[in-house]
């Protein structure tokens, strides 16, 4: 997405440059480019101008949206729900990940693609700081 968004201003990009650029093959490309079509992140065009684009401006998409596409809502499966685990009622360590969880995904739906082409985030307020240890 950001290799799209930073180099596709004056139209598509094609596949083979765009991996070319990643270090990754044509094919791992086109495995992580499907989501982003299907879920109208990227636009793809076939002909001699095609190539790839973003499908939305890069200040209305956020790295939460992406990675939650990618690796879902949560850092844990657990924290939504795990019907294998017999543990789940009581598990103390759930509620951290739960808390973790949304303190990073909050942080990660404030930054827009654009942010980062500007080499912009946002910080994280005070509250998230880490606290003295005694």
């Amino acid at each position: 997405m950001l290799d799209i968004a930073r180099n596709g201003i004056d139209g598509p990009l094609t596949t083979a440059e765009i991996a070319l650029r990643q270090n990754i093959s044509r094919a791992y490309f086109e495995e992580i480019l499907r989501p982003l079509q299907h879920n109208n992140f990227v636009k793809s065009y076939r002909g001699m101008k095609g190539g790839h684009q973003l499908a939305q401006k890069p200040d209305q998409v956020t790295v939460g949206e992406v990675i939650a596409l990618y690796e879902g809502p949560t850092l844990m499966p657990c924290v939504t729900s795990c019907k294998s685990c017999k543990q789940l009622a009581q598990c103390p360590i759930r509620p951290v990940w739960r808390t973790a969880s949304t303190v990073l995904f909050d942080h990660l739906y404030k930054i827009t693609f654009a942010d980062l082409l500007l080499g912009e985030q946002p910080l994280f307020d005070d509250r998230t700081k880490e606290r003295k240890r005694t």
